[in-house]
């Protein structure tokens, strides 16, 4: 069965249950950057072929394993 034949009240367990999963798995945060800087992050995201969560969590190994 795929989602478009599902009963309203299922699709909205389903949104209900998402919403709670990233609520207690993940934590957004807000950071500015200046235009040059934003610019150099996304290439490297490019180059990378990773997404930007991804690379703030390789900067962050790479950070701990030089300490």
């Amino acid at each position: 069965m795929n989602y478009s034949k599902l009963s309203a009240d299922r699709k909205k367990a389903i949104s209900r249950n998402a919403a709670e999963y990233v609520k207690n798995n993940y934590k957004r945060i807000t950071v500015a950057l200046s235009p040059d800087v934003a610019d150099k992050f996304d290439s490297i995201c490019v180059a990378e072929n990773i997404s930007r969560p991804e690379l703030i969590k390789k900067m962050i190994e790479l950070y701990g394993s030089q300490k």
